[in-house]
């Protein structure tokens, strides 16, 4: 006795692109001769050929952007340390307002030199790879000169105060 599969639904489907012949409704009856096959598939169809004409830029410089965000973290990172510096040397002790505003700009600094030290890196590898327009290089790089110089302001005072926390939530 033979194996039978058993009936199924979907079994007698109708073939959408198969007609009573066999062939595809929807293709052509004929093959297109109109054009020649060439052996090259990747040859010129005529024309203009592409040929390289130089570099073309494809990132916008984001030089002022750096630069400004580099001014404001160093003067804020100036502010804020020389605050603390400020109040610690005078009063030999921080208040809760002088803290609160040291510890408010040092926020601002990092906030704001951080992302200037690592745009002005990428913009910068960007100029020298030659996929960003190189023109605003010299601003850039102070933009970028200055996030660092905003960050290493920011490292002590910011160690000062979080130690500063740690000590007065220890004390209590």
């Amino acid at each position: 006795m033979a194996f039978n599969y058993p009936k199924h639904p979907l079994s007698d489907r109708h073939d959408p692109f198969k007609d009573e012949r066999g062939k595809n409704p929807f293709g052509d009856d004929e093959p297109n001769d109109a054009q020649p096959i060439d052996d090259n598939a990747f040859a010129s169809t005529g024309g203009a050929s592409y040929r390289e004409t130089g570099f073309q830029a494809t990132l916008e410089p984001r030089s002022h952007s750096v630069f400004g965000l580099g001014v404001i973290g160093v003067s804020t990172a100036v502010i804020g340390g020389g605050g603390l510096l400020l109040a610690l040397v005078a009063q030999g002790d921080l208040n809760a307002t002088s803290f609160s505003f040291c510890a408010l700009c040092l926020v601002i600094a990092l906030i704001t030199a951080w992302p200037a030290w690592l745009m002005g890196r990428a913009d910068l590898a960007a100029m020298r790879m030659g996929a960003m327009e190189a023109d605003d290089q010299r601003r850039t790089r102070w933009g970028h000169r200055l996030g660092l110089i905003g960050l290493l302001l920011c490292a002590s005072p910011v160690a000062y105060l979080v130690f500063s926390i740690f000590r007065s939530l220890g004390e209590e």
